[in-house]
């Protein structure tokens, strides 16, 4: 009988320590789209702007194949950004391009 009570309480312990992980400890949605994504803006990473690929560029919101291989062209043409501003400088980036992605590129560190 005695250890039948033990057996029922290690049993219910074990429950309740699994239950309240559970609860408590689930990542929330917001932490599962950044898991399941690997873009800057999901990811809370800066994207390094003088190190970046195509394939990077392409995962800032509002940058598509022309503007990301214009990018990759001025780098090309002109060396490593010394501020952001500079893409500013590039055919189709304008105030409201540079609004969206500034956030998430930095000209020093990051991918």
């Amino acid at each position: 009988m005695k250890r039948t009570l033990i057996a029922w309480l290690s049993l219910i312990t074990a429950a309740l320590l699994l239950f309240s992980l559970i609860l408590f400890c689930r990542p929330s949605k917001a932490a599962a789209v950044r898991i399941a994504s690997s873009s800057p803006e999901t990811t809370g990473e800066e994207l390094w702007i003088n190190r970046a690929d195509k394939d990077a560029l392409l995962s800032l919101p509002g940058i598509g194949g022309v503007l990301a291989e214009r990018i990759l062209d001025y780098r090309t043409a002109h060396g490593s950004f010394t501020s952001l501003d500079e893409l500013k400088l590039i055919e189709g980036i304008g105030e409201k391009t540079m609004e969206s992605i500034e956030n998430y590129l930095s000209e020093t560190k990051g991918k």
